[in-house]
């Protein structure tokens, strides 16, 4: 399933910031699980938790009756002016500010969505209460709950355009796509700049050159600061949209598109059909995903588990190596029952037990 990245959230909010502030919410639907439209005028705003975001001439038709949520956001936007339109840093989070005349009080308010892991939306006030959330989350972090405030998840700490020395840091001893991957950028990006360089995704991020970093910093550079929106056609039909050229796309026709969000909604238009057959529910394959999960979850466990008796015998092996000698006086000393040279070496030993302890 085609999700969009960070970075074109980012070019999205650049696109998006001039249409939109100054316009009035008109309507606002939830049109299925998690797919949101908001029309300002004559322009439709269209977002899926998750997965996208864009302005879209493919209009749905709205449900008959509005859910509960869709009232509970109308009751506070309906008629709200968008005094701005930005994302978070760079992670994959959207908030929309509202100003709305209420009484003869001016109130303002946020809209949130957050597109990543399963996604959420929510609303809150100007003191960053929240009023309205999609769905009620409770992590370890964060409490996404009616009635308290909102916090936005921790920022992303590395740069979208990362230097040399920053790249140094994240790459690892793993396959250097997997180091790659912390970066706010997306994978379809990762995955191109390493194309441009040469370097095999699988390769230990710990092995790369001085060299082959700069080039990776240069590409990834490159990437983010030429961004521009392109459809890559297959039979005349959209089979795929970035904001680079993308060498596993070579076998597609690119077109440039006029805006991200154009090239979005006729990507996800064209390709409905299929997406919505993925997101058929399948009971067996999710019972077997769930099955798989709790599996891998007692393997961590066991493996934490592991490692720390390891770090264990480790320890104990080097300090029985260090003090060699000492033990080796107190076997002896413990064998002849020579209780003052035990007490001597700091041992004591109990024959009852047939055991000899002693603090190194």
């Amino acid at each position: 399933m085609r999700t969009m990245s960070n970075l074109e959230y980012g070019f999205l909010c650049t696109e998006l910031s001039p249409l939109l502030i100054g316009k009035r919410l008109d309507k606002f639907y939830e049109l299925d699980d998690g797919k949101f439209r908001i029309s300002f005028g004559s322009l439709d705003l269209v977002a899926e938790l998750s997965k996208r975001m864009n302005t879209t001439k493919y209009i749905e038709k709205s449900p008959e009756k509005p859910s509960d949520f869709a009232m509970g956001v109308r009751k506070y936007l309906d008629g709200a002016k968008i005094t701005s339109f930005s994302q978070h840093g760079t992670d994959r989070i959207i908030t929309i500010g509202f100003e709305k005349r209420m009484g003869d009080q001016s109130v303002k308010f946020s809209f949130i969505f957050e597109m990543f892991a399963k996604g959420n939306l929510i609303l809150t006030d100007e003191v960053g209460k929240i009023v309205r959330s999609y769905k009620r989350e409770e992590g370890k972090d964060r409490l996404i709950k009616t009635g308290v405030p909102y916090a936005y998840p921790a920022p992303s700490a590395l740069s979208q355009i990362p230097s040399e020395s920053e790249l140094k840091k994240i790459l690892a001893d793993v396959a250097v796509s997997s180091s790659l991957s912390k970066l706010p950028l997306g994978t379809l990006y990762v995955k191109e700049a390493l194309a441009r360089t040469g370097i095999d995704a699988k390769r230990k991020g710990s092995e790369l050159s001085a060299s082959e970093i700069s080039a990776l910093s240069k590409a990834i550079r490159e990437i983010v600061e030429r961004a521009k929106p392109i459809v890559y056609m297959k039979d005349g039909a959209p089979a795929e949209f970035a904001l680079a050229s993308i060498s596993s796309f070579s076998s597609y026709e690119p077109v440039p598109a006029a805006s991200l969000n154009e090239a979005a909604d006729e990507f996800f238009f064209a390709n409905r059909d299929a997406t919505e057959e993925q997101n058929k529910t399948n009971p067996e394959l999710e019972a077997k995903i769930e099955k798989a999960k709790l599996r891998l979850e007692k393997q961590n466990e066991h493996l934490i588990s592991l490692e720390k008796e390891m770090k264990e015998c480790d320890a104990a092996g080097k300090a029985i190596y260090d003090n060699f000698e000492t033990i080796e006086r107190v076997l002896v000393a413990a064998k002849a029952g020579d209780e003052l040279a035990l007490a001597r070496l700091g041992a004591k030993q109990n024959k009852k037990e047939g055991t000899v302890t002693v603090e190194l």
